[in-house]
């Protein structure tokens, strides 16, 4: 039986989800392990730590990603591990040190740029789980397009028992705020009439959206129409306290909530851009155009969009005034979900790629090899000279502190 590896951080958040679900479907037809990377948040967390998990020794490096290699691979050797699946791998020397040791490696694909993507070939295969990622890597001879979904048994509508009378906005942003668009819906939401009510769930404060958002959050809740849930809520979330989900959201790898969301029977008004509108249809959804696009700083592959406030609150509106069918577009969603978002459908599929992968040569290729080490040696060169610069920078701060000191003291 061939016996995997998963590499990924494991904790409550959406990289550790992605990695949980994949080892749910693998693991009726292989042995499965988990390399829990970069920290032992959840070592206390029974959802987290099983008897499959190792928690990795924590790398010192200062990158993304980082581990310690020789860890890694004691931990390959201990268990016999041949396939090892890299989630959101941000540091490529594991993955070479993967190769020289024959192992076959492959990626779950979330973030990339344009100089990264063609450091991809250093994998034996790819597990891409929307079409736009499965566009910008269908050059590679062993990507594979395996669409996302949810696990419909754990998302599932119930009976709405916060604000039963009213229309119900819910958003989720996670750690994500601004990236998912809560200002977007909040200023969308502001000048909203009639009856309705907004559930936010985030896991950080909202405060520093500024201080237009922040006046409309003051206003919304002195009219006793919006509350904010913050912290971290376990599977399924707040979903079913909801009737329409918001998710304006300006980036996204996959947008995990939104199959989840349309799963509990959700109807969704959603940014129409991918990946965000790959997941539903006007059955059960509104789209949003958008406005903008624009480059994120850290020079993600894709650019992030801004979608319309106006037509976002057109849409909120015309749902308050009763101009759709939400019950019915409830039920459309949570038929759509089933027929099209049960991940464990997938299993099958997942099970036969996996299956049938080989010991590439593309993992091999010198000059793969060499644009790596071009790559990270960049890198440290980059990282070297901000640590240079740092007491240049601090330097201001430490003589105005001490010249504070000196004047306390006198």
């Amino acid at each position: 039986m061939r016996r995997i590896g998963i590499v990924t951080t494991w904790h409550d958040r959406g990289a550790s989800y992605v990695s949980r679900q994949y080892e749910q479907l693998l693991r009726d037809a292989f042995e499965v392990y988990i390399y829990a990377r970069g920290g032992y948040y959840a070592r206390t967390d029974p959802d987290f730590n099983k008897y499959n998990v190792y928690w990795g020794k924590i790398s010192g490096r200062p990158v993304s990603a980082a581990l310690d290699i020789k860890d890694l691979l004691a931990w390959i050797r201990i268990n016999a591990i041949d396939t090892v699946i890299f989630n959101e791998q941000a540091w490529w020397p594991p993955v070479i040190a993967c190769n020289k040791a024959g192992i076959i490696t492959g990626a779950y694909v979330d973030y990339y740029t344009k100089e990264t993507i063609p450091l991809f070939a250093a994998y034996d295969f790819l597990l891409c789980n929307t079409k736009r990622h499965y566009g910008a890597f269908s050059w590679h001879s062993n990507a594979f397009y395996l669409p996302w979904g949810t696990e419909t048994d754990v998302y599932t509508p119930s009976r709405k028992e916060l604000y039963p009378e009213c229309l119900t906005f819910f958003h989720s942003c996670g750690y994500s705020p601004e990236r998912k668009g809560t200002d977007v819906f909040l200023r969308a939401a502001g000048s909203l009439t009639g009856r309705f009510q907004i559930l936010i769930h985030t896991q950080k404060s909202l405060e520093e959206m500024g201080d237009e958002v922040n006046r409309i959050i003051d206003d919304l809740e002195r009219q006793g129409k919006l509350s904010i849930v913050t912290g971290t809520i376990k599977p399924p979330g707040l979903y079913t306290k909801g009737d329409v989900y918001v998710y304006p959201s300006r980036l996204d790898g996959i947008g995990l909530t939104l199959p989840e969301a349309i799963s509990s029977g959700l109807a969704v008004v959603v940014t129409d851009h991918p990946p965000m509108n790959e997941f539903y249809n006007s059955d059960f959804g509104l789209n949003i155009p958008i406005v903008k696009q624009y480059s994120r700083q850290d020079g993600y592959y894709w650019d992030m969009v801004e979608p319309s406030i106006e037509f976002l609150h057109r849409h909120l509106q015309d749902m308050i005034d009763g101009r759709y069918d939400i019950d019915e577009m409830k039920r459309r969603a949570r038929s759509y979900a089933t027929r099209a978002l049960d991940w464990n459908k997938r299993k099958d599929e997942l099970v036969a790629t996996v299956a049938k992968i080989n010991k590439n040569e593309c993992g091999k290729v010198f000059d793969v090899i060499q644009m790596i080490s071009k790559y990270e040696d960049s890198r440290k060169s980059h990282l070297l000279k901000v640590y240079n610069t740092l007491p240049w920078l601090l330097e201001p701060i430490l003589r105005i502190r001490r010249r504070i000191i000196r004047r306390v003291s006198l």
